[in-house]
């Protein structure tokens, strides 16, 4: 469906553009003369961002959404200002060395932000990404969410990880192959004691009768 965009002077209220345009804008309006230029940029939401990254925010920008509306901690956060890509790369056969990062949020190159707006860039691995459990994936999410500061700013871990995230999903909650909680869960907060170590007393506790 088509929408229609107008513009009008602040003060004298003279309309100086009105059209109908197909489908979702970016827009960018100067007037440098008497007649205004309008620059209508299509939304990124799905499309190649380099040979080996591809544009995702149709996929995960409703994630980040969810995460923003249930925790009080990420409120701040503006997932408009998030461009969300899939690093395509397969490390089949050469994965990368030491601990390698599955997902990380780092600050938007000045042309992103000063053309289409994003402040921050949030890439995903796809290779590692998927091998993930579904309640890791939404952990590591918000992991990397609670990096962006209220100011703009990207905060480093607080000690080796977010203290509440270890106190609730574990210490090794990125690599466990146990059963997590799923933070989304209708009733989840923070301070519940880890799965893990609750099915571990539970199958310690079993074995004893």
């Amino acid at each position: 469906m088509g929408k229609r965009i107008i513009i009008q002077d602040e003060h004298t209220r003279e309309v100086e553009f009105d059209e109908c345009v197909e489908g979702g804008y970016a827009l960018q309006y100067t007037k440098h003369t008497d007649n205004g230029s309008l620059h209508l940029r299509g939304q990124i939401d799905n499309g190649k961002y380099s040979p080996r990254h591809w544009i995702k925010n149709y996929e995960y920008a409703p994630l980040a959404k969810k995460l923003i509306a249930k925790f009080e901690e990420l409120e701040h956060i503006d997932v408009r200002r998030i461009l969300f890509i899939e690093d395509h790369v397969s490390y089949e056969n050469k994965p990368p060395t030491g601990n390698p990062w599955v997902c990380q949020v780092k600050k938007a190159a000045k042309e992103l932000t000063k053309i289409w707006g994003y402040w921050y860039v949030f890439e995903i691995r796809q290779h590692l990404f998927e091998r993930k459990s579904f309640e890791q994936r939404i952990a590591l999410f918000y992991h990397e969410l609670r990096h962006i500061g209220s100011l703009g700013d990207l905060h480093n871990h607080d000690i080796e990880d977010w203290t509440d995230m270890v106190t609730t999903l574990g210490q090794n909650w990125a690599e466990t192959d146990a059963m997590l909680w799923n933070i989304l869960d209708d009733g989840f907060s923070w301070g519940q004691p880890p799965r893990q170590l609750t099915l571990l007393s539970f199958n310690q506790s079993a074995s004893a009768q």
